[in-house]
């Protein structure tokens, strides 16, 4: 009894054992084809990935071409350091007088049209000083990027008075000869004055000198 109680024990560990090696090669086996089947996947995921970024690449590509130079050759500009050349030409004495120094900063870095346009505005609103000297031309003689000749032209006999009297705000003032520079705003009322000067006032009253004007003014508060 003892006998056959031992032979059962050793089959049944023997089955057992059996059972477990089976079992144990089996989840190796399994084990192994599900690494083999994710390693193919993730190959080929990787695969599809490399193809997408290639053509995402490509679409950015045709998108954003590469930025490409701009060709400025052509377009000339005054350089800084460039030499500038004024001539003021006088009439009726026809004399020409020259300074030569170097471009100014408002001038440097402009075109050929761009100082054209500013000799033009400079002309549409000229200084009193250059006014009264009888400036009636500012132009462009040379355009390179090296060197710059312009030219103002003055003639004094063009201008034929040099102070403007009137009337603002019921008083005497007096613009130079530009019309629109005030010299000098007066404390003369001018209801105080007589009719007729009051009517040369309202027309405006053009002085040449500076002698006149002091006349003028003295026999208004005299």
């Amino acid at each position: 009894m003892r006998k056959r109680l031992v032979s059962y024990t050793l089959c049944f560990v023997g089955l057992c054992t059996m059972f477990t090696l089976c079992y144990y090669y089996s989840y190796q086996k399994a084990l192994k084809q599900m690494q083999s089947k994710s390693e193919e996947d993730n190959y080929a995921l990787i695969q599809q990935l490399t193809q997408i970024g290639t053509t995402k690449s490509t679409d950015l590509d045709t998108l954003n071409p590469p930025a490409t130079s701009v060709n400025v050759a052509g377009y000339d500009v005054v350089q800084a350091g460039a030499k500038l050349r004024i001539e003021n030409y006088k009439l009726p004495e026809n004399e020409l007088t020259v300074e030569e120094r170097m471009v100014t900063s408002d001038l440097a870095g402009l075109t050929r049209e761009e100082i054209i346009k500013q000799l033009s505005d400079y002309m549409q609103d000229i200084p009193v000083t250059e006014y009264e000297k009888g400036l009636f031309a500012y132009e462009l003689i040379k355009f390179s990027q090296d060197e710059l000749i312009l030219r103002k032209s003055y003639n004094q006999d063009l201008v034929d008075f040099k102070y403007y009297v009137a009337v603002k705000d019921g008083y005497v003032i007096i613009y130079y000869s530009d019309l629109k520079t005030v010299y000098e705003y007066t404390e003369i009322i001018a209801i105080d004055l007589p009719e007729s000067e009051r009517n040369r006032l309202m027309q405006g009253i053009k002085i040449k000198t500076n002698e006149e004007l002091y006349e003028l003014l003295e026999s208004y508060t005299s």
